[in-house]
């Protein structure tokens, strides 16, 4: 859901007087939530509530920049049981895998005779306009039949919708402790509501929950709360889980990807490379550091040394580097070795990064290209970078594609 989007609800709901500072004056009030968007954001949203005399607690949930790696359900351990006057969740709901405990955490924080907010993503959000971040998944969607079997203890106060419909404000206030008998939200896969243990048993990668807990316990945003990769690659990647093996990874930012791998891989040693210097402070047994410009050819034939069995560029994103590290580093896998293209939003939004767009053909593009080399047999001999493709795709055994990332397997 775009920033617009939220900070547009929130205005209306002041200037419509769905929120008054009347209501607000000596509450205590906890706001959960949009610290995805930064700490300016959310600087701002909270203003309006200190302004009317609120005493404001905020609790951010998952979050890589600032090192905040908690959901929903353990919000009333985050504020030690605390009850607040009014409870206003900003977003959440619709990426938790357990929306049923994320609720119930909801209404926990909330004292009887106290009100709840709910800022949610409905189904309509699915056809959201295209200047949307589209690349970032969500599992759940809500209205109002889906709010009011979460919280069966809450009567509905009021109810307010963005124009489009893409999201949904209900005030709700607590009149009894109850627990939801048949609770259900509205599964963007499914395109129906259903119950929580319905939509968890849908999709072929269900099964596979390893890496994905891993990879938000250590704060990567491969996880489902940022561009929900882990699922699929662990299906790709569990034959080698107990194996000795090299993993070399392009971007390192916080560390958290190559902590993920060590934990995952426990006979891996971990390679990241980064051009930041600051990134040496990931260094630990079994990860090695390098900092060097992934731009520069030199850097990556360096980078051959390694013989590593995985490899994932996760660095600038940018359509040369992705390229031009794809062209450079896969044919140093072995037979059945694999290479991990993420982030290939850059390649389809330019709106959204227009300094990524510096190559005569994007690294979506590329990786098609391959794929259909691979699929063929037959050498590709138009356009941009035709020998290099037609070598890729020679050597290439198979390649999948997921939202915004592309794997290639060795042959």
């Amino acid at each position: 859901m775009s920033l617009q989007c939220y900070t547009k609800m929130m205005k209306a709901l002041w200037s419509e007087k769905f929120l008054t500072a009347d209501e607000m004056c000596g509450k205590d009030v906890l706001l959960v939530g949009l610290s995805c968007f930064g700490s300016a954001l959310v600087s701002v949203l909270q203003q309006p509530f200190f302004a009317a005399g609120a005493k404001v607690d905020y609790a951010p949930l998952f979050n890589e920049h600032i090192g905040v790696s908690s959901s929903l359900a353990q919000l009333e351990e985050n504020v030690g049981g605390k009850k607040y006057d009014i409870v206003v969740l900003l977003e959440g709901l619709e990426k938790e895998t357990h929306f049923v405990r994320s609720a119930e955490a909801l209404a926990a924080c909330c004292r009887l005779g106290g009100k709840l907010l709910l800022l949610v993503q409905t189904p309509d959000a699915a056809d959201e306009a295209l200047d949307v971040e589209r690349f970032l998944e969500a599992s759940w969607a809500y209205d109002l039949q889906d709010i009011a079997s979460l919280f069966p203890g809450f009567a509905l106060l009021s109810h307010m919708r963005t124009s489009p419909s893409f999201l949904l404000a209900a005030r709700l206030e607590k009149r009894s402790e109850e627990r939801p008998l048949r609770p259900t939200a509205y599964s963007l896969r499914l395109k129906q509501h259903v119950s929580e243990r319905k939509g968890l048993q849908a999709g072929f990668f269900r099964e596979f929950h390893e890496l994905e807990r891993l990879g938000v316990e250590e704060l990567t945003d491969k996880c489902r709360y940022r561009h929900n990769y882990l699922q699929k690659y662990e299906f790709f990647l569990r034959d080698w889980k107990e194996k000795p093996l090299r993993l070399l990874e392009l971007g390192v930012f916080k560390g958290g990807s190559e902590r993920m791998w060590k934990r995952y891989f426990p006979q891996a040693e971990i390679y990241g490379v980064d051009i930041d210097e600051s990134c040496r402070a990931h260094a630990e047994e079994r990860i090695e550091i390098r900092i060097g410009d992934l731009s520069k050819e030199e850097v990556l034939e360096s980078l051959k040394e390694i013989r590593p069995h995985i490899i994932v560029d996760d660095a600038s994103h940018i359509w040369s580097h992705q390229i031009k590290a794809l062209f450079a580093l896969f044919p140093s896998l072995p037979s059945g070795g694999v290479y991990i293209l993420e982030d290939l939003e850059t390649s389809f939004q330019s709106e959204l990064f227009p300094d990524h767009g510096d190559a005569p053909i994007d690294a979506y593009t590329v990786a098609e290209r391959i794929a259909r080399v691979a699929a063929s047999r037959i050498p590709c001999t138009d356009g941009p970078f035709a020998e290099e493709i037609t070598a890729a795709g020679m050597a290439t055994e198979l390649v999948a594609t997921m939202l915004s990332s592309c794997i290639f397997i060795k042959r």
